[in-house]
């Protein structure tokens, strides 16, 4: 099975990323019975993307045709577009990468059936705060 595992640079030794649209890079690996071989580590186009960046890094992946993503958390966009794909979602715990990969050829993965959150929520509104804002009184 043809797996993408979030992490923090390439190969099989790089560091797990627990995100999904910012993850550094992808490292996509062959998960055959409990044998784990890399396939091959692509840079994520949408890392330092302004905007989308879920939509983007999850049309990346079906673009490479793989049939599992594992990562800490997959946000709403990307959730939908790969359900829409067919691919299954997994959270797994690990150091590296291919800590992860091994876990999920054990069947220790967690399927992610819901969508994680939006981001970090950094809003433009002024908040429901009694601060003495604006010049209007003395609050």
């Amino acid at each position: 099975m043809k797996v993408a595992i979030t992490a923090m640079g390439p190969g099989l030794n790089a560091a797990f990323s627990p995100v999904f649209g910012r993850a550094p890079y992808f490292v996509i690996v062959e998960v055959d019975g409990g044998n784990v071989s890399e396939i091959k580590s692509i840079p994520n186009p949408a890392a330092q993307a302004a905007r989308s960046a879920g939509i983007i890094a999850a049309q990346t992946l079906v673009s490479e045709g793989v049939s599992a993503v594992i990562s800490g958390s997959i946000g709403p966009n990307a959730h939908m577009v790969l359900s829409q794909a067919g691919i299954g979602m997994y959270s797994c715990g690990g150091a590296t990468v291919l800590d992860v990969a091994r876990a999920f050829a054990q069947n220790a993965c967690t399927p992610i059936t819901a969508p994680g959150r939006y981001g970090p929520g950094y809003g433009r509104g002024r908040g429901w705060g009694r601060g003495g804002g604006w010049g209007r009184g003395p609050w």
